[in-house]
């Protein structure tokens, strides 16, 4: 929040009420914020009415929105996550190319050439796997699978191999019938070391839940963490599971996500997303 002076001009949000309310704290000592601006927000799954009136006015208005400025904590540099709930595969499909297209051909900053597709695919990588990702097929179809069913020991076929598809450059980015859309097929993405250990990871964790009587197919990250860890009777997600083995496997998950967050972060900043 360093440089951003006009409080009156400021939301801050986060995921979790226990940190809005460091943020309040944070407020009475001092801190350049409102606190009617300081809000409680899911932006996975919240909806929009849930904002404060007066940002909701700003979005709402086609003018006021022009000078609009997101700022996300890195290292969430998540590659185009509004996406995820488009109904339609085919228009899902052409939405998400559409726009990672942009941001690969379109770079921030100095990004260029290969070290910028490293960063791409690496932020890719490392969203699939976070925390903060509350895709689950309880919403819809699982487009976020980025294994085949080969590479996991699946039972039966998954609704959607998009992302893997995506992943290993099989689609194309134009509908079947558009007959005025260049088709052009997507490219193989090369991950660097740090986001291949997490994919690799990522996948024994698949595997050993696809090797449950009771596993859903097209289960996504977030529905195995609810698999193994349960909730609470509050109905928060618990925090470790009395399965070891997995609490083995999430853990070498998690320990791959923190090493290639070591290497997203300083790029963040190298590449104009945030400023120091």
């Amino acid at each position: 929040m360093a440089g951003l002076t006009n409080k009156l001009n400021i939301w801050a949000s986060t995921l979790d009420t226990a940190d809005v309310d460091v943020m309040k704290d944070r407020i009475k000592n001092g801190a350049n914020l409102l606190e009617s601006q300081v809000f409680q927000f899911d932006f996975l799954n919240d909806d929009f009415s849930k904002l404060p009136k007066g940002l909701l006015d700003i979005i709402n208005s086609e003018e006021k929105r022009k000078k609009l400025i997101i700022y996300i904590n890195p290292p969430y540099a998540e590659v185009s996550i509004k996406t995820i709930f488009a109904p339609n595969k085919n228009h899902f499909i052409n939405k998400w190319i559409s726009e990672y297209k942009i941001f690969y051909e379109n770079p921030i900053g100095y990004m260029d050439g290969i070290n910028a597709n490293d960063f791409q695919n690496d932020c890719l990588a490392f969203t699939l796997f976070h925390g903060q990702n509350r895709i689950s097929v309880k919403d819809g179809t699982n487009h976020w699978i980025p294994f085949s069913e080969t590479d996991v020991n699946a039972k039966d076929n998954f609704e959607s191999h998009f992302m893997n598809d995506f992943i290993n450059g099989k689609i194309n980015n134009s509908e079947p019938d558009d007959l005025f859309t260049e088709k052009t097929t997507t490219k193989a993405l090369n991950f660097s070391e740090e986001a291949k250990a997490v994919l690799k990871a990522g996948k024994k964790l698949w595997k050993y839940y696809h090797s449950q009587p009771t596993a859903n197919v097209n289960a996504s990250y977030y529905d195995i963490r609810e698999f193994f860890q349960g909730r609470d009777n509050s109905g928060k997600m618990n925090n470790k599971s009395g399965d070891d083995t997995y609490n083995a496997l999430i853990g070498e998950l998690r320990s791959a996500q923190k090493t290639l967050a070591l290497k997203i972060q300083p790029k963040v900043y190298e590449y104009g997303f945030l400023v120091e």
